[in-house]
């Protein structure tokens, strides 16, 4: 087996300016944030899958997946104007300390 080179970081907060808990809303039964888990499990085997998140809940569900994650991100990186570099530079920074 290929070891992951290919590091994939799906961002997914629990707040949303215009619908609130968009990720897990359900959409045709399942969880809003399920439809970009499954694409992630497509995936070939160098890649390596995490998701940034701010909910627990949102955690558990990508862990339903095979998704890993990093523990809740910090809130600092939750807002509004949380810019997404920021989440993937936090996200590869944790994943290289571990």
């Amino acid at each position: 087996m290929k070891k992951p080179n290919i590091l994939v970081v799906i961002p997914a907060r629990k707040g949303s300016k215009g619908i609130k808990a968009k990720n897990k809303k359900l959409l045709l039964g399942k969880p809003l944030v399920s439809y970009t888990l499954e694409i992630s499990q497509a995936l070939p085997d160098n890649y390596q899958a995490y998701i940034s998140a701010d909910d627990d809940d949102i955690l558990e569900i990508a862990r339903k997946y095979n998704v890993r994650d990093n523990g809740l991100r910090p809130k600092k990186l939750s807002g509004d104007k949380a810019l997404t570099l920021d989440v993937l530079s936090y996200e590869l920074n944790t994943i290289e300390k571990n």
